[in-house]
C-alpha cells in the first residue's frame, strides 16, 4: 500500500515521489534525519517524567521531517516510511523561516476551523550545522527565534514544546483547553530516548471534573 493511502493528510503534503541513491541521500544530509515513531501504548505523567520535553498532540496528527536544500528545494519524509517526496508548493512559505540546508520536524493536523496546519516543533539542522547534540529545549528556542523574525503564513506555525509537568498543569484548566486552536486527546513526550528506545511516548491528559 502506498504511504499516501495510509496517511490522512499526506495527499495535501506529499508531492512527487523522488528516487535517491545512497550517494544522493548522503549529499542531502537526510540519512540521519529520521522521524522517531510513537511507541505503542500510553503512560501517565509522574515526578520522574515531569521535566521531559513534551507537546500537545492535536487529534489525528501526523508527523513529517522536512529538508530545505541549498537550491531551495524542500523535501519531505513521512514517519514510518523511507520514501522521499517533494513538498507540495502550497507549503513553500516554510522557506520564509527555514534557511537553506536545514532540517525540521513538523506535526500536521486540522485546526478547529478545518484548516490543515503544519506545526514546526523541532529543528535538527540549521544552515548546515547539525543540532542533534543540543537538547530539545535548546533546539526549540532556536526554532522560535526563526519564527520571531519572519512570517511563514497562517497555516505554518511554531508548535510549542515545554516541560511535561507544566503542560499537565495547563491541561487541568478547561479554559485553556477551550482556547486551543485544535482538538486534543493527549500529550506527547518527545524525548528522543524513552525507555531506552528511540521514539515518542503518548502521555494521558488529566481528566477534567465538571
Amino acid at each position: 500500500m502506498h504511504c499516501q493511502d495510509m496517511l490522512l493528510h499526506a495527499q495535501h503534503i506529499l508531492g512527487v515521489e523522488i528516487v535517491l541513491t545512497l550517494e544522493h541521500l548522503h549529499e542531502m544530509q537526510l540519512g540521519s534525519f529520521s522521524m522517531p515513531l510513537i511507541q505503542p501504548g500510553s503512560r501517565s505523567s509522574s515526578k520522574t517524567t515531569q521535566t521531559l520535553p513534551a507537546m500537545l498532540m492535536p487529534r489525528d496528527a501526523e508527523f513529517y521531517v522536512l529538508y530545505r536544500d541549498a537550491n531551495d528545494g524542500i523535501y519531505v519524509r513521512a514517519a514510518a516510511h523511507s520514501s522521499m517526496f517533494i513538498l507540495q508548493k502550497h507549503w513553500h512559505q516554510l522557506s520564509n523561516v527555514l534557511p537553506q540546508d536545514s532540517v525540521c520536524r513538523v506535526v500536521a493536523y486540522k485546526n478547529k476551523a478545518g484548516n490543515l496546519m503544519l506545526g514546526v516543533y523541532d529543528l535538527l539542522r540549521l544552515c548546515g550545522d547539525d543540532l542533534q547534540h543540543y537538547s530539545v529545549f535548546d533546539r526549540h528556542k532556536i526554532l522560535h527565534s526563526l519564527f520571531s523574525k519572519q512570517n511563514a503564513g497562517p497555516t505554518i506555525v511554531a508548535h510549542w514544546v515545554g516541560e511535561e509537568g507544566c503542560l499537565l498543569q495547563h491541561l487541568k484548566n478547561k479554559s485553556f483547553i477551550d482556547s486551543l486552536p485544535f482538538k486534543i486527546d493527549n500529550m506527547l513526550c518527545i524525548d528522543a530516548q524513552v525507555d531506552n528506545r528511540d521514539g515518542y511516548k503518548t502521555v494521558l491528559k488529566p481528566l477534567l471534573i465538571a
